[in-house]
């Protein structure tokens, strides 16, 4: 995460700006009422279990890096945890506190207002994730109350902000010995203290676990507040008794998730098409399918899942025709009557509206491996099996980055190394569609032949109910809308709501790929889908039926391979098929076909920054004011010239929008901040000032309305900021990080006059070594390249044949085919080079001088060349040397001779 160029690279001390807050040494801490040997030990047990159980004494000598690291993430965590005390603040040193197979877990304190604050983090292979917060000597309130704690939990812990999550509580102190506390897979979670207030933070609560949330413990007479990061739910026995909002883990809602407080609302997107039809027939007796939703337990089993399962279900059975003996419907306590759904009722066993029940069993362990046990005996190569998850998922505990588990009923689950086990020795083609957290790291493990698996989330992050909380998951429900042809209502998922079309080949059948795409381009802003797929294609070969395949539309206007290069004005052979999409030719497909060649787009702009770091900064909606200002000092910017376009490399886009959004540019002589930053407040050219509402992603490009005029010598100050009136989940841009302090940072909520307003030391700016990736010049440019004839007439047998004539020279070409009537018939040719010669074999004689190999031949400004040699013809041509410039007119190369005799070579250009 930490590499960079050498362009990038900018000199300095990394921990020269923080020189001057190192005010006190790391010497101990203030001791209050209940800051005690249970505090202690409790840091230490949670530091020592996120590293791996290997305790340490002192900090490492294994180098400044990782404590560079420490000051810079911890010092940021600290300025959004601890209170806004005005001005700066003294910070200790990092600490050490533990080391393991897990990674390390580093420390740091700082002061404000007569309490101490403490953040630690957990840093593995380069990347930090938040591990606890420590708020002790606070005012002490003797025999306080549960809103007393409460009040503490919201000014200390929360800051006043509570939209966009979920609060809940135990409304009495939990006591070690009668409150036992833990979360998922048993794990044990332990309290500070003997006595403490408990409460849940739930910090995405339309995120399917596993996803960030927080167990914030408060001490008795709320001296000390304690955050321990966590990313699946705490449970809790023995907490007093059951009230009419108390959920099953006894934790009492005290905040409900607003819905309305987060940004985005349902949209059905309407058809591309007035008038369409999606074909159901087909071969469906042999076609099966599992739908697995187990919810984890009663608390955490959503009426999202049910809804998912059941959309699906009526989808197969009633559209599609399945046979509902085909069809295995896994869901959470199967057909319990007993309540099994985080609102207090039964998951219904209905799953299509026929008052029947369809539900085939309980979600469970046991039954998953009993039906794919089954499966395994019972399929034969010329079935098909359709396998759909959804609830929770979660990385496995203690194993690698890409091990991950689906969550079952009962608090059981299924890895992902089980679910290969079950379905490899399955004969026919599998399909996985999987809408659970972390769904990404099923792809590794499931890439057999014949396999093809679509998930809605990355293997290291969650999945979004999105804007159809709370019935379904966003994913799933375009993805099955896709499959379908039509939205469900609400409550009944098996009727027919509003019409979906993601034919995008408009044969009427719409494949697994079509369906995987259309909920790509309609997935929630925080949803990142994957596919794979063996062979590739096989996605786009299955359907939910198995049609005839000569029924099957367009697939594809296959364009052979072009060998290069070619040379310009000069015809040769192409041959473009029309094919479905398993590749057989459509033999009555007359046209029309436009025919035309393009390029790399043009790409004229200057990119700063190479670092792959997602950062919420300029994009830090979370406050609703908030100012980032840059230093990109002279090496970086390449040279003088006039600004007019500015790009971020968004990754997620902030789903709030930017209002007063504003880009300020200056020169400045300074390279980097000082040990005491300001806010710069004179000198200012604003070359934007306007809302943006866009939830784009890459490169997203900005049109100044101010020219800027860059001098080449001084280095470019780059001013962001917004004053919102609401706050959301913030947004994520691409950052590199510096060796020295390179931006400043603030945020806050409710500022009446706005960032803009911002100067010296009012708010304390904080340093940062992040700083966003730019890119400056207008977006790139498509390049199109006239080819010859534009238009294929004479289609026959499904084919064209014919002489195709490049009119102009370029290192990349390729053809593009396209049928006019139909957007989604295109068919795209490899790349190929177009040059104005073609340079072949070269004459080698002996040079007088040395006895080595001559090799000349014509070169032209602004290419690169590459020698092959051969030792005869029928041998293959070997690359000798390559990246060798030009120097016209012409080019020698004298070289070693590679044997005696006779050798052919070669001259190709790059």
């Amino acid at each position: 995460m930490n590499n960079r160029s050498a362009r990038d690279g900018w000199s300095g001390k990394r921990l020269a700006v923080l020189a001057g807050m190192l005010a006190w040494a790391f010497a101990g801490r203030v001791r209050g009422a209940s800051e005690d040997a249970g505090l202690e030990a409790w840091r230490t047990a949670t530091a020592e279990a996120a590293a791996g159980w290997t305790s340490v004494a002192a900090p490492p000598a294994q180098g400044r890096l990782p404590e560079a690291e420490a000051v810079r993430t911890l010092t940021e965590w600290l300025v959004r945890a601890g209170p806004a005390t005005g001005g700066a603040r003294a910070f200790g040193r990092p600490l050490l506190r533990a080391s393991g197979g897990g990674g390390e877990v580093w420390s740091m304190e700082t002061r404000g207002g007569g309490a101490t604050y403490e953040t630690a983090g957990r840093r593995r292979g380069g990347d930090w994730q938040p591990l606890y917060f420590c708020a002790t000597g606070l005012p002490a309130v003797p025999g306080a109350t549960f809103e007393a704690a409460w009040e503490r939990v919201r000014s200390v812990v929360l800051r006043d902000k509570t939209a966009g999550m979920e609060v809940a509580a135990v409304r009495v102190l939990a006591q070690r010995g009668r409150m036992q506390l833990g979360s998922w897979g048993g794990r044990e979670v332990e309290v500070p203290w003997e006595d403490a207030w408990v409460f849940q933070v739930d910090d995405a609560p339309m995120a399917n676990w596993a996803h960030p949330c927080r167990y914030v413990f408060v001490a008795d007479d709320l001296s000390s507040v304690v955050v321990r990061h966590a990313r699946t739910p705490l449970e809790i026995r023995e907490a007093g008794p059951a009230t009419k909002r108390r959920t099953k883990n006894r934790l009492e809602v005290i905040v409900p998730f607003d819905r309305s407080a987060s940004a985005g609302v349902r949209s059905i997107p309407p058809p591309v098409r007035e008038s369409f039809s999606i074909r159901y027939d087909g071969s469906v007796s042999n076609c099966y399918a599992v739908i697995l939703s187990g919810g984890y337990d009663l608390t955490n089993n959503h009426s999202r899942y049910w809804g998912d399962a059941a959309f699906l279900y009526s989808t197969l059975t009633l559209k599609y025709g399945y046979p509902k003996g085909n069809v295995f419907a896994l869901i959470s306590d199967g057909l319990n009557p007993a309540p099994d759904r985080s609102d207090d009722t039964n998951s219904p066993t209905d799953l299509d509206g026929d008052g029947f029940f369809d539900t085939f069993g309980a979600a469970t362990a046991e039954n998953v491996s009993n039906l794919f046990l089954n499966l395994q005996a019972g399929l034969k190569p010329s079935d098909q099996l359709f396998v759909f998850l959804t609830d929770h998922g979660a990385p496995t505990e203690g194993a690698g980055d890409w091990d991950v588990e689906l969550n079952l009923w009962n608090q059981e689950v299924l890895r992902d190394i089980d679910l290969r086990a079950l379905t490899e020795p399955i004969a026919c083609p599998v399909f996985f569609a999987m809408e659970q957290c972390h769904g990404g790291g099923f792809v590794d493990d499931l890439g057999q032949v014949h396999r093809a698996v679509a998930t809605a989330a990355r293997h290291n992050e969650s999945s979004y109910a999105g804007d159809t909380y709370p019935h379904y998951n966003q994913w799933a429900y375009h993805f099955t809308a896709a499959l379908r042809g039509f939205y469900p209502l609400e409550e009944e998922p098996w009727q027919d709501g509003e019409p979906c079309d993601a034919d995008f080949n408009e044969d009427g059948y719409v494949s697994f790929r079509e369906a995987y795409d259309y909920a790509m381009i309609h997935r929630f802003s925080m949803d990142h889908p994957t596919i794979g797929e063996n062979p590739a294609g096989l996605a786009k070969r299955m359907f939910a039926v198995i049609p005839r395949r000569e029924e099957l539309g367009m697939g594809e206007l296959a364009i052979e391979a072009v060998p290069s290069p070619q040379v310009v004005q000069s015809g040769f052979p192409v041959r473009v098929t029309a094919q479905n999409v398993w590749g057989d030719v459509m033999s009555g497909y007359e046209g029309p076909v436009t025919l035309r060649g393009d390029a790399p787009p043009a790409d004229s702009g200057e990119y700063i920054g190479e670092g792959m770091i997602p950062w919420d900064y300029p994009l830090q909606t979370y406050y609703t004011d908030a100012r980032t200002q840059v230093i990109y000092p002279p090496e970086v910017m390449g040279g003088a010239r006039v600004m007019d376009h500015m790009a971020l490399h968004v990754d997620q886009p902030p789903t709030y929008p930017l209002y007063d959004w504003t880009v300020r540019l200056k020169h400045t002589p300074l390279r980097s901040y000082p040990e005491d930053p300001v806010w710069e407040s004179e000198g200012w050219t604003v070359v934007l000032q306007t809302n943006i509402t866009s939830a784009a992603t890459g490169w997203v490009t900005m049109v100044f309305h101010e020219p800027f005029e860059y001098d080449g010598v001084n280095s470019l100050m780059v001013d962001f900021s917004f004053n919102n009136d609401g706050f959301a989940e913030s947004g994520y841009c691409r950052a590199s990080e510096a060796a020295e302090a390179v931006s400043v940072t603030f945020e806050r909520d409710d500022d009446s006059e706005g960032p803009l307003a911002w100067e010296g030391r009012v708010p304390p700016p904080q340093p940062s070594f992040y700083y966003p990736n730019l890119r400056f010049g207008p977006p790139p440019v498509p390049v199109e390249v006239t080819v010859l004839p534009s238009n294929l007439s004479g289609f026959a047998e499904g084919r064209w044949e014919g002489m195709v004539t490049v009119m102009e020279t370029n290192r990349q070409v390729r053809l593009q085919a396209a049928d006019p009537e139909h957007a989604g018939w295109i068919g795209v040719s490899g790349w190929f080079a177009v040059r104005d010669y073609l340079l072949a074999f070269v004459s080698g004689p002996i040079d007088a001088a040395t006895g080595w190999l001559r090799l000349e031949w014509n070169s032209y400004a602004g290419r690169t060349y590459r020698i092959l040699e051969a030792a005869n013809l029928r041998d293959e041509f070997m690359v000798m040397e390559e990246g060798i410039p030009a120097d016209p007119p012409k080019n020698v190369l004298i070289w070693p001779l590679g044997w005696s005799g006779t050798g052919f070579y070669r001259v190709e250009e790059e």
